[in-house]
């Protein structure tokens, strides 16, 4: 077919700028301190930033300009950060259980101050110090907790943190801390977020690894063990659809074990989440192309009408349509059985209803000209005329508005030549001709070139 349905949506490593220094205040922080803790989450572009603060309300503190790089005082405040660094770290190994667990949150909250800090961390032994911690306190969650949200803190959005993470055979060691404590929520939420990053990493180079460690094993149970929390099921989706992505022997152990029952699950507890909804069609996009067993396998399980009810509850947003969309593709192509169970669901209407609801949109665009390709058959041949109608216009609206763009124009073009390959009665040439004057000249000489390249 000539279309490669996307698999991984990991995003690029934002560079942040350099904070304020650190002082001596912060180390204060090792002392004995209030039991209580507060989760702080915030939106960004890629996803939900979770970082830990001490007791009492949250106060963003104002920034201070740091020194020049390369000046004396730079290297100063280098030298003297690095010695700090070094003391919190000695304090990791040697200290007892609690004042741990005040230096984790301490280098988790340097580490969110910038890359720089990140990497500095990392130089000096943190992670190797964090995942020695994880492994030697298996018993105690107060501890546990904030050394994950350290990890988490250092290697979030930083490819060379996150390749060191891997590089220091640290995923066993978090994959057992998951399976200790399946009943802390925080722990298996921050967990999933740091195998969805591990998996991101170099180009998935490590995804054959991490799941050999047991990671969607772990990730699975955790998204069992808390079906009612949305944030717990949507980082375990990110994790699963990263972990599943161009891996066919991953692709395969997620359907063994019972992850697109998982899925589904998440989808349907969650149905107003409209990320949740998202990276729920991701895994099911990943596992499914191409792949006939799985495909029927989520047809069994109510997939395709789970599919069809987020595109329905969440018509306006565009990254539900964009995802959900290509579910439906990646579900029926190659796939002559499951493109007429698509189309006796309804898919048609609903892919029209999403091309409709946003013509500038050229991903949603291309996506939904796909999934009409693989309906085409049914469509033409079908009895319902109007719906036949409304997709041919759909799709030559979608040739019109994007004729410049290339994906858009592929996919429109194979739409339409697929219709008008069944298309015993000529309609489909007859709109071309008819529609001409809205087309433009340019997209209806387009179109009516694509239909004869199938004569």
């Amino acid at each position: 077919m000539g279309v490669e349905c996307p698999k991984s949506d990991a995003g690029a490593s934002a560079a942040a700028g350099s904070r304020a220094t650190l002082q001596a205040s912060a180390l204060s922080a090792t002392r004995p301190a209030q039991r209580s803790g507060v989760l702080i989450r915030q939106k960004t572009d890629l996803g939900r930033r979770v970082s830990h603060v001490g007791a009492g309300r949250c106060k963003k503190a104002a920034a201070r300009p740091s020194p020049p790089i390369g000046s004396a005082a730079a290297a100063g405040g280098d030298a003297a950060e690095a010695e700090q660094v070094q003391h919190l770290l000695g304090q990791l190994a040697s200290s007892e259980a609690r004042n741990q667990a005040q230096v984790c949150k301490v280098l988790a909250k340097l580490a969110s101050q910038s890359v720089v800090r990140q990497e500095a961390l990392v130089t000096a032994g943190a992670l190797e110090a964090l995942v020695a911690v994880i492994a030697s306190r298996a018993e105690a969650l107060e501890v546990q907790l904030p050394a994950f949200l350290a990890v988490y803190a250092i290697c979030e959005r930083n490819g060379r943190s996150t390749a060191h993470l891997l590089a220091i055979h640290s995923i066993e060691v978090l994959v057992k801390a998951m399976l200790t404590w399946p009943g802390s929520q925080e722990l298996q939420e921050i967990a999933c977020k740091v195998l969805h990053g591990a998996s991101t990493s170099e180009g998935g180079k490590y995804r054959a690894h991490i799941a050999a460690a047991g990671a969607l094993e772990a990730t699975l149970k955790a998204m069992a063990s808390h079906q009612a929390v949305a944030s717990v099921q949507e980082a375990g989706c990110c994790a699963l659809r990263e972990l599943a992505a161009y891996e066919a022997a991953n692709q395969d152990a997620v359907v063994n074990q019972g992850g697109i029952q998982v899925v589904l699950r998440a989808m349907q507890a969650h149905p107003d989440v409209p990320q949740l909804q998202v990276v729920g069609c991701g895994v099911l996009r990943n596992v499914t192309a191409s792949n006939t067993d799985h495909q029927e396998m989520v047809l069994a399980r109510g997939g395709v009408q789970v599919i069809l009810d987020a595109l329905k509850a969440h018509v306006a947003n565009v990254e539900v349509q964009w995802a959900g969309l290509w579910a439906l593709f990646c579900l029926g192509v190659h796939n002559v059985e499951l493109a007429r169970e698509l189309h006796a669901h309804g898919a048609a209407q609903q892919v029209v209803a999403g091309l409709e609801q946003h013509r500038g949109e050229a991903r949603v665009q291309e996506a939904g000209c796909w999934v009409l390709k693989v309906l085409a058959e049914q469509l033409a041949s079908g009895e319902e005329r109007t719906v036949f109608m409304s997709t041919v216009h759909a799709i030559l609206r979608a040739m019109s508005k994007h004729e410049s763009n290339e994906t858009v124009k592929k996919a429109a073009g194979a739409a339409l030549r697929g219709l008008a390959a069944h298309d015993s009665t000529g309609w489909v040439k007859a709109s071309c001709l008819g529609r001409c004057g809205r087309l433009g000249r340019s997209a209806t000489k387009h179109a009516l070139e694509v239909i004869r390249e199938d004569a």
